[in-house]
């Protein structure tokens, strides 16, 4: 004959409050980790992709001056004084005038676009694509950092970029838009001056936008508590990772103008 299971016997043989409880508990904890691992290979991914992306920025550049011996491609972008080491020409004068970076210059060296379109008339939001956008902005918000197609008044169409171009550097230091120029590429390759970097402006000297950060805004008025570092390319194809506690993060936020940046005439800041 079965034996029959009383009601309080069968209320005792499930889960208790408290081990369902510890098990969520455990279940969360263990997802909270598996998401962690997740975003750090992903970041980690980025900064290497990163890393290639300015690699083959420096097989471009550098093709480009042993035809033309040795000269560097110099900032194409100066308008009004202000200088932009983030934009490249697509046409007009400077795109023309075989000295600034440009599209027309470079074409011939690359088998990948610059962007998915491009507009020449009015002011048209396009995405940069390849190597000319970190990866560590592609998920966010590509008007506000590289991707930005604008037309100047001085008859250029030029597009903005995620990283700042930092050659040519002796045609502007010489009026102090450059802090450390010693640091920068002239006009030729050296293995110990810069040529491009990650982008980490302070912009209208109200916002900074930074590559390799885990926040999805693409404007902060401090600097994101979660940015990494930037890579930054050197005149021998060299790429280096210089990590944010290398940074005086707290004197740039003040707006010192020690730390090592290229500057406009206005408030606009390229730090590397």
């Amino acid at each position: 004959m079965a034996k029959k299971i009383s009601p309080r016997n069968q209320l005792l043989t499930g889960f208790t409050l408290f081990e369902l409880l510890t098990t969520i508990t455990i279940i969360a904890l263990l997802m909270s980790l598996i998401f962690s691992c997740i975003s750090a290979v992903r970041f980690q991914g980025w900064r290497v992709e990163c890393m290639s992306n300015l690699r083959q920025l420096y097989h471009l550049v550098a093709a480009h001056a042993n035809d033309h011996r040795g000269r560097v491609l110099a900032t194409g972008r100066i308008w009004y004084g202000q200088l932009y080491p983030d934009s490249i020409g697509i046409s007009g004068p400077v795109a023309d005038s075989g000295v600034g970076l440009s599209w027309p210059e470079l074409q011939p060296y690359s088998d990948v676009p610059l962007a998915d379109s491009l507009a020449t008339s009015g002011e048209e939001t396009r995405r940069t694509i390849g190597i000319w956008m970190c990866p560590s902005r592609r998920s966010k918000d590509s008007r506000a950092i590289g991707g930005n197609l604008v037309n100047q008044g001085d008859g250029n169409t030029y597009l903005n970029t995620s990283y700042s171009f930092l050659a040519g550097s002796e045609k502007w230091s010489n009026v102090e838009r450059a802090s450390s120029g010693e640091d920068l590429t002239q006009s030729r390759l050296d293995p110990q001056r810069i040529l491009i970097s990650d982008l980490f402006i302070l912009w209208a000297g109200r916002q900074f936008f930074v590559n390799h950060t885990r926040t999805d805004s693409v404007a902060e008025s401090q600097i994101p508590t979660s940015f990494a570092g930037m890579n930054r390319l050197f005149g021998d194809g060299r790429v280096a990772w210089k990590t944010a506690s290398e940074f005086d993060l707290s004197a740039i936020s003040a707006g010192d103008s020690a730390q090592p940046h290229v500057r406009s005439e206005l408030t606009d800041r390229w730090y590397y």
